[in-house]
């Protein structure tokens, strides 16, 4: 445009300019505003850099671009991607199906308020905060972002597979009134990478992803806001990538409401996880909560159903605060184990668990000498469990608060289960057993009725030490440790079956070899039993309830029966039912304790600082007095009496006088082909009921409880020589027959000082033994070298110092075959046991 410019005459130059310079002026600055408006206009699709100078800046994506409008300073537009490389607040609205939003590296103070805005990305994330930068996401109204990436380009340059990407060291905080859903359609919602941190502070926050919702090698932060987390993977998680020993891994959650559906874990940290407060409603495919570290939950409402456990740590778990007077509600209505850490300290608040295996678990495979412990220092603890309602492979101390606990209903697990010793010096336990399996304090007043366990449980359960290369130990005396090979969990394969009984299918180990006049057993369970009659078996691929004095009770996870320190349990039979009310009174009718049965049980046991010793105190059943019981003192060994050597016999053992027969047990049909069986090891001592009126037909062995029957059958002669075993520990149940079997050659353990007490014991082990106790004996043992044991289907896996053994039991008509195969790595039951022992006893001399 060209302007014509004014001339005037020198006289007038003055006056007559003014006027004329006046409108030019103005006319300049108009047109110059109109030549930056029509740039923004024509360069909004690509290329335009803004300069002016301002704080706010209005931003709205289309599907062909972005344009801006108020104050635009580091605002970069190419196309339908933004880049933003100033501080500043800036407005994002509109809606765009392939566009993005990048904070360059190192730009600080960077709010992006989202109000309205709908935005995918087809080859980055839709926000992206690049290293270094500090970048606030403030929502107002309806917002969505979404990665719309394709995971096959994962290894690319430039994937960031997350529909909102944090970048190194770079932080990201969410907050505001609105809702922001973030869809992770390729791999995870919001990905924060290596010392970068994302904090949700408010809004309604809505993540689906493929992958991870919230995932950040560094550090999860949730002050506040409704989020909503729905994952392929992982719901919540902090864990630094391979190689990145800077970053924390931690989560930390203050408050807000947190509902998570999650195949995998619905919050994971590597580091600390910790949380003070927020309401959460957790679905979670794996564990609920989970910390490779520590987790500490001091506040906070939870609803829990986890596919695995409810809030596990390898290390310490701490729910509460000591000394405070509210804390935690937690409800986990489904999982496998509720709270699980090498440490539990329960400080605080209240829980109600209801689990699958061990409600309240100190344990943790994977850790050396670690002091595993169980505290409770106050609050409100109940479970319901299907395992060990409360187990810990060391110590359980509790000095103030409410622990009541369920067992699990015939499976030979246990209400209270520790190894090492409980003291009860404060506040109330109260247990309700199921199987005469629950074990009493070591340390403490309590009132018993029912059947107990007494004792500590050992750690046990486990293989024996593995030589180089992780074989097993070679033994010098033929006598080889069970089979692993074709178990799970790693668990022994199981034991010795006699082949003369029957087998079993469902998918669960092959019950023995059956005589053609007996019928076999299905239905997925092992067939017969080899368990002392007092003690029942269990399930799982864990060794067996199984064999142990009348007066101790086995238990599982890999852990030993109950050791010494039974008490005498009040005579009288105890049946309560699901629903049944159950009171304990004392001597005036005052209720010390009430509560609610939620299956069927047989013992029960409180243990309070209320109680008074040597007063009686009464057991009622849905208002019904059914037992009496006097206070008693634990003696530091679970119960155990050094004196008199703890519990009463087996025949005494809460029975009302005499010895049992099969006749006395409703799981022992007269008819069945193990019934006389039953009734002649009972009847001998040597073998006793789970309960007064349950033998336990299915339960499986160990290699202690055969050890034990023969040691009984000798009539417990005293111990002489030294104990061969690290494993092996004094004062167990078994030591002195182990340590009796070893000295007369009748077993040689594993090798390398192992001998496998708890080990399941293959029906090759069990016949070496009894031929090795037939020597003893100087029984004739030349009946099997003429057997033609080859003929069986499965001589070849016979293993070579088991032949002669094996001959001998099939020549003795011990073992007769199943389908012409002798199944020498299978486990027996206590009713294959109770009739090997009886045709034993019967046949050969």
């Amino acid at each position: 445009m060209n302007i014509k410019r004014f001339e005037s005459n020198s006289n007038n130059t003055s006056a007559k300019n003014k006027p004329i310079s006046k409108l030019c002026s103005a006319l300049s600055a108009g047109l110059c505003v109109l030549a930056v408006v029509a740039m923004a206009v024509f360069f909004g699709t690509a290329g335009f850099t803004a300069e002016a100078a301002g704080t706010e800046t209005a931003l709205t994506f289309t599907d062909s671009s972005v344009t801006a409008s108020g104050g635009s300073a580091g605002v970069e537009i190419d196309g339908t991607d933004l880049t933003i490389s100033q501080s500043g607040t800036f407005i994002l609205t509109g809606s765009c199906s392939d566009g993005s939003v990048t904070v360059k590296k190192g730009t600080t103070d960077v709010t992006l308020v989202l109000d309205g805005l709908s935005l995918s990305s087809s080859d980055s994330a839709a926000i992206s905060c690049n290293k270094e930068s500090a970048v606030t996401l403030q929502v107002n109204g309806t917002n969505t972002l979404t990665d719309a990436e394709d995971i096959a380009n994962e290894e690319a340059d430039g994937f960031d597979g997350a529909a909102v990407k944090v970048k190194s060291s770079a932080s990201l905080t969410i907050t505001g009134d609105g809702t922001l859903t973030v869809n992770g359609n390729c791999k995870n919602g919001i990905k924060g990478a290596a010392l970068s941190t994302v904090t949700v502070d408010s809004s309604t926050l809505i993540v689906n992803a493929e992958n991870n919702g919230i995932a950040c090698d560094n550090a999860v932060v949730i002050n506040g806001g409704r989020i909503t987390v729905n994952a392929g993977n992982d719901g919540i998680k902090a864990e630094p990538d391979e190689g990145d020993t800077d970053s924390a891994g931690s989560v930390t959650i203050n408050g807000g409401t947190v509902k998570i559906s999650s195949t995998g874990d619905s919050v994971q940290a590597v580091g600390e996880l910790t949380i003070t407060g927020g309401i959460f409603d957790i679905s979670s495919g794996d564990d609920a909560f989970k910390s490779a570290g520590n987790i500490t939950v001091s506040g906070g409402t939870f609803q829990i159903s986890a596919e695995d456990d409810g809030i596990s740590a390898d290390y310490v778990i701490t729910v509460g605060a000591e000394g405070a007077s509210s804390g935690p509600d937690i409800t986990i209505t489904k999982c496998t184990e509720g709270l699980e850490g090498a440490a539990v300290n329960l400080h605080s608040g209240k829980a109600v668990i209801t689990s699958g295996d061990d409600g309240i678990n100190a344990a943790n495979g994977d850790l050396a000498d670690y002091d595993y412990a169980i505290n409770v220092t106050g609050g409100s603890w109940y479970v319901n469990a299907n395992g060990d309602a409360m187990d810990s492979n060391g110590d359980i101390n509790i000095t103030a608060g409410i622990v009541e606990l369920f067992g699990a209903p015939n499976n030979g697990n246990n209400a209270l289960d520790y190894a090492r010793k409980c003291t009860v010096s404060g506040g109330t336990l109260f247990t309700v057993d199921c199987t005469g399996m629950n074990q009493v304090p070591s340390y403490g007043t309590y009132v018993v009725f029912g059947k107990t366990g007494g004792a500590g449980m050992m750690p046990g359960g486990q293989m024996p030490q593995m030589g180089e290369n992780n074989e097993m130990p070679t033994p010098p005396d033929g006598m080889t440790p069970p089979d692993f090979s074709g178990s799970t969990d790693g668990q022994t394969d199981g034991g010795m079956t006699p082949p003369e009984f029957s087998g079993n299918t469902g998918g669960q180990m092959r019950g023995g070899m059956t005589p053609p006049e007996f019928s076999g057993h299905t239905g997925g369970q092992t067939g017969g039993g080899m368990t002392p009659p007092e003690f029942s078996g269990n399930t799982d691929g864990q060794t067996g309830g199984g064999m142990m004095p009348p007066e101790f009770s086995g238990n599982t996870d890999g852990q030993t029966g109950g050791g010494p320190g039974a008490q005498a349990e009040n005579s009288s039979m105890i049946r309560i039912q699901s629903g049944s009310r159950i009171e304990i009174k004392d001597s005036s009718d005052n209720t010390l304790y009430s509560a609610t049965g939620v299956k069927a049980a047989n013992c029960v046991m409180l243990a309070s600082e209320d109680l008074k010793a040597g007063e009686t105190y009464t057991l009622y059943i849905d208002g019904e007095a059914v037992a009496e019981a006097e206070t008693l003192e634990g003696s530091g060994q679970g119960g155990f009496d050094p004196d008199t050597g703890g519990g009463h016999s087996g025949q005494e053992h809460g029975q009302q006088g005499g010895a049992q027969t099969s006749d006395d047990y409703y799981d022992v049909d007269s008819g069945s082909w193990y019934a006389d069986a039953v009734r002649n090891v009972t009847e001998k001592g040597l073998m006793n009921g789970v309960a007064e009126d349950k033998f336990d037909p299915q339960g499986t062995t160990t290699r202690a409880m055969i050890v034990t029957i023969l040691y009984r059958l000798e009539g417990e002669p005293e111990v002489e020589g030294e104990n061969a075993f690290d494993d092996v520990e004094e004062g167990q149940w078994y030591t002195d027959a182990v340590v009796w079997a070893n000295s007369n050659e009748i077993v040689n353990g594993y090798g390398e000082g192992k001998f496998g007490p708890t080990d399941n014991i293959t029906r090759e082990q069990f016949a070496a033994i009894l031929y090795r106790y037939a020597q003893f004996k100087g029984y004739d043992v030349s009946v099997g070298e003429d057997t033609n044991i080859l003929s069986y289907n499965d001589a070849s896996d016979i293993s070579e110092w088991a032949m002669p053994a094996m001959q001998w039991a099939c020549g003795a008509g011990l073992m007769q075959g199943d389908n012409n195969s002798l199944l020498p790595g299978d486990n027996a039951t206590r009713a294959q046991a109770a009739a090997l022992f009886m045709r034993f006893t019967e046949n050969v001399k």
